[in-house]
């Protein structure tokens, strides 16, 4: 991904999808750590995971993999599941709440998106006539379509039941008791897994398997864009 605008020499566009890659995994972590809290653990906040600042959250090999695959991931929240009210119940919740923060900031995206274009196409803002002025209209445009689809992907790759991803905790949480402690088990093996994957991916022996989760994006994000679409189109009609 990235890779490809650096030998195309876009370096701005190299440095905003950096921005947008930083932003998703720490909305993402910050919504797992505001989550626990509300339900009653504060370990993440005592961990000072509770933040918006990146630093506390980017895990080097997963921002890599991020930047270079299309798919990665951030430090792990800290979740004391005693410190849980409906420890079964509220690990669903704070597990889901990652990429559900995620469609969220993407859904935003697409509206900032349509705002945008909007505005530029009614005359109510301009970029100018300059190539400066297209350059700069370009480059928001840019940011906040890659934000959309960075974040869709990031939402659906967390929400695969593999342990560790985010999934495999919402599916934890409802199977009985017996068969959620084996298939948690997993986790032991969570860098092992990970490695794979992006072996795997790497050789492009995945990519039946993203293929559906590409094509399910797409849909989701023509979904997202439809209010903004309707809205659009109700403010041009003659009332």
């Amino acid at each position: 991904m990235i890779i490809n605008y650096i030998r195309q020499g876009e370096f701005l566009y190299a440095i905003l999808m950096v921005f947008a890659v930083v932003t998703a995994m720490t909305v993402h972590e910050f919504a797992h750590a505001y989550a626990a809290h509300k339900c009653g653990d504060d370990t993440a906040y005592a961990f000072g995971r509770m933040t918006l600042n990146p630093l506390k959250h980017i895990d080097v090999f997963g921002f890599i993999s991020m930047l270079l695959l299309g798919f990665g991931w951030a430090k792990p929240v800290p979740v004391n599941m005693r410190g849980l009210r409906k420890p079964r119940r509220d690990m669903a919740i704070v597990a889901f709440a990652g990429p559900a923060s995620n469609f969220v900031l993407a859904f935003l995206c697409v509206g900032f998106m349509r705002l945008l274009f909007l505005l530029v196409s009614s005359g109510v803002i301009s970029f100018g006539s300059t190539s400066f002025g297209g350059r700069l209209f370009d480059s928001f445009y840019f940011l906040f379509a890659i934000s959309a689809i960075l974040n869709v992907g990031l939402g659906l790759f967390n929400l695969i039941p593999l342990p560790p991803l985010d999934g495999s905790k919402v599916l934890s949480s409802l199977l009985p008791h017996k068969w959620s402690a084996r298939y948690l088990m997993l986790e032991r093996y969570a860098p092992i897994i990970m490695v794979v994957i992006i072996a795997l991916s790497y050789m492009d022996i995945l990519s039946p398997i993203f293929y559906p989760l590409e094509w399910l994006r797409d849909k989701i994000l023509y979904v997202f864009s439809l209010p903004y679409v309707f809205g659009a189109y109700a403010y041009f009609l003659p009332w």
